[in-house]
């Protein structure tokens, strides 16, 4: 339950970005913003991932 706990939290930042890109006055800039969001999100979450427990 816990690594599907985890895929969730990986999926949901892009889930929320395409909902977001679905206005009609989006333009490069707020898709560039999405997709650096994106990024930095999954980081954390692979940052979280891979780190040993006992720190």
């Amino acid at each position: 339950m816990c690594d599907l706990s985890k895929f969730v939290h990986l999926l949901e930042p892009s889930a929320n970005a395409i909902k977001t890109l679905e206005g009609s006055t989006i333009n490069c800039a707020d898709v560039f913003y999405c997709w650096v969001a994106i990024a930095y999100q999954q980081e954390s979450v692979f940052e979280l991932t891979l780190r040993p427990d006992n720190e």
